[in-house]
């Protein structure tokens, strides 16, 4: 998948997927979720991610308030990458690929 936000080109074939992500329901259930965390050569992070009609990313089909599943990209910050990878349990990919980020406790 390639997309381009704010004049920068996002590719998920020549980034490199730091954590891959699912809640482990069936791809038929309303609730199922995958993500997926890419860096790019230049040290950038987008997530990826496809869901069900009742996930985050579930989509209005057209102007209907019928909700259907869907699918997406975005460029993360650091940190905001950081938080991803903490809140979906990477700890260790966490503190790897963020240690600068990181204090000691």
């Amino acid at each position: 998948m390639m997309f381009i936000e704010n004049g920068k080109k996002y590719d998920t074939a020549t980034a490199t997927c730091v954590a891959d992500w699912s809640n482990d329901l069936p791809v038929t259930e309303f609730g199922f979720a995958s993500e997926q965390l890419y860096c790019t050569a230049r040290g950038a992070y987008f997530l990826v991610g496809e869901g069900g009609a009742a996930s985050s990313w579930g989509k209005r089909s057209g102007n209907s308030s019928t909700l259907v599943p869907g699918s997406g990209a975005y460029a993360m910050k650091s940190r905001e990458a950081l938080n991803w990878l903490v809140a979906q349990g990477f700890h260790e990919n966490a503190a790897s690929e963020f240690d600068s980020l990181l204090e000691c406790a």
